[in-house]
């Protein structure tokens, strides 16, 4: 065994390329699937945290309509049920004058809320203060600490407060979803005018027999929700998100394992002669597979060390990009910390000696399984290949069945979609080998006799090599597929969502505000938007999210006009009675998600709680939108008006007629007296080109792997070729010797490297495809609930050709130049 390891350890040392290759395979793999697990995982634990630390140990809470909850519940449950173990709570989003950053304003009762958090917050002394600075206390460590006064904004609102204390909240492990900002519930209830109205109150953990008493003793107004429950409701949201990150990142698992198969497989073919004489001598086979099975994990343990180093690295940076996604689509999250914990590390170690298991087995079973003698010869080791490639082909059919049977099965997981994905990447994988072989035959052919020598050469050795080459060119076909079939979803979702802006968005200009006070766009706001010259006319709306125990519900509340109703595209035939319906009776409109997530449809009724209580809507119709794949309810004006208080305008729509420009439009609001202070204003176009840009961001993180898992590729055909190139040293020697200059030797490495190319872009389009059909008829609809159309660009196809034939062809180049620095002497003198 001594003897084997030491001959090992010197081939490794004069031979470095190989063990190497294997390394960089192996933590290439462990470090995608770590790092994206770690940016996933994180962001869910931020989350988690944030919880906790605004929870505290409360198990239930009590909430009302959106106006709010009014105090006489909170006093009814403290007074006359006699439950002392509640504290109200007032919380909203805040921004600071001159700042970018978006707080928390959180308002709590200190004498009720020290039993549900117990923050102890400092003693506050306003004596000699201004009287127009109201108190707020800030996290010790934030950039706030260090100053006396903050201007905070709601909207329109603008209120000076004071810093009153600084508060350390790492004392409890735990940080805020964002930078939080406490003060008394006075003050945030004047700041946010919700007059006497509360956002909501926590009730601390009590007995079961006391939680069912509460709920019939609160008003039809109020309602008791499980903290918990809603908790995991929002964070079930982001799992299609995360789940296709993991996808993602284990199809480039997939691709390293075919990386660190090849280099076995060719570190095996390379030693043949040594293993031999090492048997010979007197080893037996078990020996020497024994002593590779050690040198393999050996290797192993170095690559998943190096990946959990990468992974780490990789996690920095894409945690950014998990957290802007989830920021813009879901909730919105701070920073997440990284910690590489003793699971990850396990993780990564299973990870890493499963992938090198099942990738060595079949090099050393065929190495353990071969005679001597055939071990000798080439031939024997090509014959295996192709014995190996012909059994794989026979699987191509069985395997593709069963691969469209998962996808196609009748379910709303998406775990069967992706097992039918990879299944039919595996059956591709079996294909390519013999495609390899076809296609060299067809460029051997097509170019004739006359062709010169180096270019047949070329291409022949295309598949003279394929125990060598073979893998690779598995490898770079599937990620070359993997960013077609992406790039094809991109492109048809960013398509359907454009038609979709292009025909929902039916005004001319847009304004919002994020106040949701009492005037955000008041009457006198509206009126004047209506004497503009140029405006024929002015629509209004309010967008609030609705606690639910099914997590967060958005309604949308619109007064528009029978135009600006034709924007929503009903995915059914449009009724002719639905517009009459709409506005004057209990009838709204769903989205798809929603109803697809709910399983309800037109005709059918949605609980939606307001402030009468929670009342039954009808379903009028379902329409097509991607604002949200939370799902959205759209009510009338009118209906809003009757079961909610105070229906606050918060967006309007302008519709022109045609004398004047939306810019001018603009420019006219903008001069106006009793524009609010903080209003978001956009043209038709303008909206439509921030919403794309935000559609692009969403899919920033997508393209990362997409590109990651193609420089994988590229990366192992880059080292299978240059360990191809300097195993080859005599054949080019002897070829040189007989009278082909350097030029000719380039332009055979260069033919053999683009057929390999050419064809694995050949087999990349339709696999590519079927990944692009499956994302987007199957995985997007099971995970988003929305449907788009497939769009099919030419531009892609060809894309995905020359990209595979430019990433095989100047993997070449390199190892071709060092082939022509060695010494033709010393290259001829072994033969």
């Amino acid at each position: 065994m001594k003897l084997i390891a030491l001959a090992l350890l010197r081939d490794a040392s004069r031979h470095p390329w190989q063990p190497i290759l294997t390394v960089i395979s192996i933590a290439l793999a462990v470090a995608v699937v770590i790092g994206i697990d770690l940016a996933n995982q994180s962001a869910l634990s931020a989350f988690e945290r944030a919880n906790r630390f605004m929870d505290g140990n409360a198990s239930h809470r009590v909430i009302g309509g959106p106006a709010g909850l009014d105090e006489t519940v909170y006093t009814d449950i403290k007074v006359e049920f006699g439950l002392k173990n509640a504290a109200p709570v007032i919380i909203g989003d805040v921004g600071i004058t001159d700042g970018s950053q978006r707080y928390q304003l959180m308002g709590i009762d200190p004498l009720s809320d020290f039993r549900i958090r117990n923050w102890q917050l400092p003693a506050f002394d306003q004596t000699g203060t201004d009287s127009k600075s109201w108190p707020v206390f800030v996290a010790k460590d934030s950039v706030l600490s260090s100053a006396e006064n903050i201007e905070l904004t709601a909207g329109s609102r603008s209120q000076i407060f004071q810093i009153a204390g600084t508060v350390d909240w790492d004392q409890a492990s735990e940080v805020p979803v964002q930078p939080l900002l406490v003060t008394d519930i006075a003050w945030a209830q004047d700041f946010f005018d919700m007059g006497e109205k509360l956002s909501h109150i926590e009730i601390g953990s009590t007995s079961e027999a006391e939680l069912r008493a509460l709920q019939r003793f609160l008003p039809e107004t109020a309602r008791l929700m499980n903290v918990e429950t809603y908790n995991s409701a929002q964070a079930d949201m982001t799992y299609a998100f995360r789940t296709n990150l993991t996808a993602l990142s284990l199809l480039a698992l997939v691709i390293a394992i075919f990386l660190v198969f090849s280099a076995v497989n060719f570190q095996t073919i390379r030693r043949r002669a040594m293993l031999t004489q090492l048997q010979l001598a007197g080893a037996t086979s078990s020996m020497v597979a024994g002593t590779l099975v050690a040198e393999v994990l050996v290797l192993a343990t170095l690559g998943v060390l190096l990946g959990l180093a990468l992974g780490a690295f990789l996690a920095n940076l894409l945690v950014v990009l998990v957290t802007d996604t989830i920021n813009a689509l879901y909730y919105s999250l701070s920073k997440p910390s990284l910690t590489l914990n003793g699971s990850d590390i396990t993780k990564a170690f299973l990870l890493g000696y499963t992938a090198t298991a099942f990738a060595t087995g079949v090099p050393l079973w065929l190495a353990h399984r071969t005679t001597l003698n055939a071990q000798l010869r080439r031939s024997v080791v090509e014959h295996q290949f192709r014995s190996l490639a012909q059994t794989g082909a026979r699987l191509i059919i069985p395997m593709a069945v069963a691969g469209g049977l998962c996808i196609l099965w009748p379910t709303d997981s998406i775990l069967p979609a992706f097992a039918g994905l990879f299944l039919i990447i595996l059956s591709f994988a079996c294909l390519t080998p013999t495609a390899v072989q076809i296609g060299s035959t067809i460029f051997d052919r097509l170019i004739g006799s006359s062709t010169r020598p180096q270019i047949r050469l070329g291409i022949r050795n295309a598949t003279a090599n394929l125990s060598r080459t073979g893998v690779a060119t598995v490898a770079l076909s599937i990620a070359v597929a993997a960013s077609l079939g992406v790039s094809t979803m991109i492109v048809s979702f960013r398509t359907s969502v454009d038609q979709w802006l292009q025909n929902y968005l039916r005004a001319d200009v847009y304004l919002g505000t994020e106040s949701t006070s009492t005037g955000a766009l008041d009457d006198s706001f509206l009126n004047a938007l209506n004497e503009i010259d140029g405006v024929s006319g002015v629509s209004k709306g309010q967008r609030i999210e609705l606690q639910t125990v099914a997590g967060p519900l958005i309604l949308f509340a619109v007064d528009t006009s029978r135009h600006g109703f034709e924007g929503f595209q009903t995915l059914s035939n449009r009724s002719p009675s639905l517009w009459e319906n709409f506005q004057n009776g209990n009838f709204v409109l769903i989205s798809e998600p929603l109803s697809r997530r709910l399983k309800i449809g037109a005709g059918d009724s949605i609980a939606i709680p307001t402030d009468r209580g929670v009342t039954e809507f009808q379903i009028g119709a379902v329409y097509r939108d991607y604002s949200t794949d939370r799902g959205l309810v759209t009510v009338s004006w009118k209906n809003f008006s009757k079961h909610f208080d105070q229906p606050i305008v918060t967006r309007a729509a302008l519709y022109l007629d045609g004398s004047r420009s939306a810019n001018e439009i603009i420019r006219s609001v903008n001069t106006m007296a009793e524009k609010p202070e903080q209003l978001f204003i956009r043209s038709n176009k303008g909206l439509r080109e921030l919403s794309l840009e935000l559609f692009d961001q969403t899919f920033r993180i997508t393209d990362v792997l997409k590109w990651l898992a193609l420089l994988i590729a590229v990366a192992g055909i880059l080292s299978a070729l240059m360990a191809l190139q300097l195993e080859r040293f005599r054949q080019f020697a002897s070829l040189r010797a007989i009278g082909f200059d350097r030029g000719q030797l380039f332009g055979m490495v260069m033919t053999e490297t683009t057929v390999l190319g050419i064809v694995c872009g050949f087999v990349s389009v339709p696999l590519g495809l079927c990944l692009a059909l499956t994302l987007i008829k199957v995985v997007n609809l099971r995970s988003f609930h929305w449907t788009m159309q497939t769009v099919v660009d030419p531009g892609l196809i060809l894309q995905a050709i020359v990209m595979a034939t430019l990433a095989a062809a100047i993997s070449g180049i390199y190892p071709a130049v060092c082939m022509f620095r060695r010494s033709l002497a010393s290259d001829l003198r072994h033969e």
